[in-house]
């Protein structure tokens, strides 16, 4: 099949953005000492399959796998997960946080495919005391899943863009060639 340059110049600005939309980590703050919230909603979850939470690509911190649920070093005994108040609901309370807590964290589950989840958690230094933290909810409202829609969107609008201008200058390339047939 033949494309003209601008079609191609089309394809690969998309084929770009879209392995830019796909990586998004959300950012969550804390404070040393303090406590933060890694949310994870996994509300399409096999509970069948295993769950887990891990720093990194290495590092485990949590692992459910169906019927019994654990925590790892040194976040055993101050971090907590909200599956048995919602099964829905995978997010990672992390209290007491130290230096060592900054980094990527991930959830993994298994719906009908794989899943990965990415929280980015960033410290700074300035200790404070804690305040009580509620359990989300499935209700919740959480930044990323509304944000989740916007690129997917954006790519639409460029694509049906891109289209039209395609279709357009291929129905006026086939008028001149229709008036100089004639």
């Amino acid at each position: 099949m033949f494309f003209t340059h601008s079609e191609s110049n089309m394809r690969v600005f998309l084929g770009v953005l879209m392995a830019l939309i796909v990586k998004g980590d959300e950012r969550v703050d804390g404070i040393l000492g303090g406590s933060v919230l890694l949310r994870c909603n996994c509300s399409e979850r096999d509970t069948a399959k295993q769950f887990k939470w891990q720093m990194g690509e290495e590092k485990l911190v949590f692992r459910y796998n169906g019927t019994t649920s654990s925590f790892n070093g040194t976040y055993k005994g101050r971090s907590k997960i909200f599956l048995s108040e919602n099964r829905e609901n995978c997010s990672l309370l992390l209290t007491n946080i130290t230096a060592d807590d900054k980094g990527q964290y991930i959830c993994i589950f298994h719906d009908e495919a794989y899943q990965r989840s990415e929280v980015n958690l960033i410290i700074s230094g300035e200790s404070f005391t804690p305040e009580p933290v509620i359990a989300p909810t499935s209700e919740t409202p959480t930044r990323h899943r509304y944000l989740k829609f916007f690129p997917i969107m954006m790519v639409l609008a460029l694509s049906l863009f891109f289209w039209s201008r395609w279709n357009n200058s291929r129905r006026l390339l086939r008028r001149r060639e229709v008036e100089l047939d004639a």
